[in-house]
């Protein structure tokens, strides 16, 4: 939180420094994306360690994937389209970044595809407990027994 609010300060002094202007964008846009690189690699990491233990977090991960391939991308378009001085560089930075943002968008629907998978999974067994809890007329038979632990064959 204090690196978003010390990220904002500098994006307002940076504002009333130089106004609304393409050299502001230059100043502001690298220190964005090098924060946005480093907290999305930061999750990645964290969710394909998950991923490799438990499939459930597949989706998150390729999600996750997605942002940070593109940001990883958005980085170079930014050297190549501000820093370099160079007509060509920046006519190629601008089909790169619409390429990436096609595949960074494919991938995106990857990943909410198996996580919609995945809850609606999740729905039909819960769906399925509550119905085995009404056939068996115990609120809690579906899955914990009277003394609130796992259930077993006491009913």
């Amino acid at each position: 939180m204090s690196i978003m609010l010390a990220f904002l300060a500098f994006e307002a002094i940076v504002v009333a420094a130089y106004g609304f202007t393409v050299q502001t964008v230059k100043i502001v846009l690298g220190p964005d994306i090098a924060l946005i690189l480093f907290i999305t690699s930061l999750f990645f990491l964290r969710n394909v360690r998950l991923a490799i233990v438990n499939q459930k977090s597949m989706g998150k991960a390729t999600m996750i994937f997605s942002v940070l391939l593109a940001y990883s991308i958005f980085s170079l378009v930014y050297v190549f389209y501000y820093l370099l001085k160079n007509k060509q560089y920046k006519e190629d930075a601008q089909q790169v970044y619409y390429i990436v943002i096609l595949l960074s968008t494919i991938l995106m629907s990857i990943g909410i595809v198996i996580e919609s998978k995945r809850i609606k999974k999740l729905g039909e067994l819960k769906n399925t407990r509550k119905e085995l809890a009404t056939l068996y007329g115990h609120p809690k038979a579906a899955a914990l027994n009277k003394d609130g632990r796992f259930f077993n064959t006491e009913y």
